[in-house]
């Protein structure tokens, strides 16, 4: 894998990064506090860490995952409740880690199966075939090549000319491929494809992809199939990016209204600074469409002012006035 591209680049490839970026261009001019959001990142890792253990078929629900890392008594099987804690301390550790070191997948291994996996936070000494029902879907590579693909996919990830929007996906496929270890291996993917994505802009890390992957688990185990029996990832790599691309439409969605509440309180002048992200030739009704808490006086006051200001130019017709920010 050295120095080459394991996968065709295609046109819904390109067509999926280019849509990612522009909601990512958006999200830069609207100046989203990521680092400082605390409580958005505490949900988000529970929310991650609730859907990816049920990608692995552990059972708990949101609000036992809750209760857990809060200290609060939960009736359930011994090793569910070890990984929650465990995966919440990979979680914690999410700023420190290096995503492009070989020795921290290890450490995090170890962290995140430790008390579940005799060896964890080593590589797997045996061979390990993957089965669905009683069919073998998937045989991983003999355990002597582990080290040696594995490194590769780091370089890989360190070297290769790609966008890391692409090479998180690269990633998280070649990870399953590969098996590295004995269990254990799909969360990690999950996860490094996280801590991947947020070297790309730090709104992932407010980005909860494991809650989609949980619904469209069906079709996340059958594209892992197709692109192995295809012998290339780039399906894997479509699939994935249409999920980070729905994945951040939902939380620009979600960040996108709480500004607006926030700005809606704030001043004429800052509402319509906000708007001008938003609107381009519009009436009234789109303006208060966007701050629905305000009232109708109050938008016709903040619009009338923009035209004084010379903010704003007005071109009145029969039914009601338009309205179009100046350059």
């Amino acid at each position: 894998m050295s120095g080459q591209t394991p996968f065709r680049l295609t046109s819904v490839i390109v067509d999926l990064v280019q849509k990612i970026c522009l909601i990512l261009g958006r999200m830069d001019r609207y100046n989203f506090k990521v680092h400082s959001d605390i409580h958005l990142r505490k949900t988000t890792s529970i929310r991650s860490i609730k859907s990816s253990l049920a990608i692995e078929g552990h059972k708990l629900m949101i609000e036992q995952v809750s209760d857990i890392l809060n200290g609060q008594p939960v009736i359930a099987p011994k090793n569910d409740i070890v990984a929650v804690k465990n995966a919440a301390a990979v979680y914690e550790m999410f700023d420190q880690i290096d995503a492009f070191n070989i020795n921290d997948i290890l450490q995090m291994h170890g962290t995140m199966m430790a008390g579940l996996l005799p060896d964890a936070g080593h590589f797997r000494q045996s061979s390990v075939g993957l089965l669905k029902g009683l069919e073998v879907v998937h045989i991983a590579p003999p355990h002597q090549n582990v080290s040696g693909l594995v490194a590769d996919l780091f370089t890989y990830l360190k070297e290769a000319p790609d966008s890391l929007l692409i090479k998180s996906c690269v990633f998280h496929y070649e990870l399953e491929f590969i098996h590295p270890f004995l269990d254990g291996n799909g969360r990690m993917g999950r996860f490094w494809q996280q801590l991947i994505l947020a070297k790309q802009h730090p709104v992932f890390k407010l980005v909860c992809i494991e809650e989609l992957l949980e619904k469209y688990q069906g079709e996340y185990y059958d594209v892992l199939q197709e692109s192995d029996n295809d012998g290339s990832s780039e399906k894997f790599i479509e699939f994935m990016l249409s999920i980070i691309l729905q994945a951040l439409e939902i939380l620009a969605t979600k960040l996108l209204a709480t500004q607006a509440q926030l700005i809606e309180k704030e001043k004429c002048e800052d509402r319509l600074a906000y708007a001008k992200h938003f609107l381009d030739r519009f009436k009234r009704k789109d303006y208060i469409n966007l701050f629905p808490k305000i009232s109708q006086a109050t938008a016709s006051r903040d619009l009338a002012k923009g035209v004084k200001l010379g903010t704003l130019e007005a071109e009145n017709n029969k039914n009601q006035t338009i309205y179009r920010f100046k350059k």
